[in-house]
């Protein structure tokens, strides 16, 4: 079995645009399960695929507050995953929080969204 790791700055795999998922099946399972393992072990609160070597559309986002989530998107230990994620809408509202990344360990910037 395949032993994936955090990847950090420099790793050519954070550079590749994430394949898109065609099916969910045990690997990508496992996938998730190793990201969420990753993100807690680094307490982190979200990590896409590329981040633990795998350059396909994955995210995992650990959720502090699941209220107004719509009921069936969240797993019961508040992981929500999304599977070729694609933005369909901005608001015009900005709002500015501090960010980190788990690939530069200890980089905290305040970052306008």
């Amino acid at each position: 079995m395949k032993r994936r790791t955090l990847r950090f700055y420099g790793d050519p795999v954070l550079r590749e645009r994430g394949r898109p998922v065609s099916g969910v099946n045990t690997e990508l399972l496992g996938l998730v399960e190793d990201m969420k393992r990753i993100m807690a072990e680094a307490d982190g609160l979200g990590l896409a695929a590329p981040h633990v070597g795998e350059a396909v559309s994955l995210v995992v986002i650990l959720l502090e507050d699941t209220e107004g989530v719509p009921a069936g998107l969240v797993e019961e230990d508040k992981y929500l995953v999304l599977v070729n994620p694609k933005v369909v809408s901005v608001s015009e509202e900005k709002i500015t929080d501090e960010e980190g990344c788990l690939s530069f360990p200890g980089l905290y910037i305040d970052l306008p969204r």
